[in-house]
């Protein structure tokens, strides 16, 4: 009998420094001596968990209010800090929010213009879409940014020129890939 106690208090504690498989809605879980990055009502919070417990955290983010009540008043032995820059991105066209945690000093917003499409006599392939890349954009949060994304294009076709346009200016854009010819690539 003793024996069966013991195991079963040995589950127990390992069961309780890992996160569940599916946490409950309303919930993100930081496991024990880690760290994770949480984004929730469009404000992101790197949270460490060294807690004494030793056990997984339970980070409430079902309201705004919970939210922001745990960032302000972590548990003992829980930090809260910035998150690294997000990532977005877009494979299809869209208007996009800028969120709350948007920071001018520190991003970078990057573009791609469609690849052209190869020639229909299968000689010549079509051409890369150009790259293009500008670091700390200026975006003021809850407005909307419009962002143009072009696929790459069917047989003998051009690409498209993607682009990024804010306040009705254009913030970085990316000119298409040529077509393919029939008599070689782009």
């Amino acid at each position: 009998m003793l024996l069966v106690l013991i195991f079963s208090f040995f589950s127990r504690m390992a069961h309780a420094q890992v996160c569940p498989v599916s946490p409950p809605a309303g919930v993100e879980c930081v496991e024990t001596a880690s760290s994770k990055s949480i984004t929730a009502f469009s404000i992101c919070a790197a949270i460490s968990n060294a807690h004494a417990s030793n056990r997984a955290l339970m980070v409430p983010i079902k309201t705004s209010a919970e939210w922001a009540s745990f960032r302000t008043h972590p548990p003992a032995g829980v930090t809260v800090g910035a998150c690294g820059p997000p990532t977005f991105i877009f494979t299809s066209s869209q208007s996009w929010t800028v969120p709350a945690d948007w920071n001018n000093s520190n991003n970078s917003v990057e573009c791609v213009g469609g690849g052209g499409g190869g020639a229909s006599n299968d000689v010549g392939g079509g051409g890369g879409g150009a790259y293009a890349k500008k670091t700390n954009v200026t975006f003021a949060a809850g407005n909307t940014v419009t962002v143009q994304v072009f696929p790459s294009a069917a047989a003998d076709s051009p690409g498209g020129s993607s682009h990024i346009v804010y306040q009705d200016s254009t913030v970085i854009s990316a000119d298409a890939g040529k077509a393919g010819t029939s008599s070689g690539g782009a």
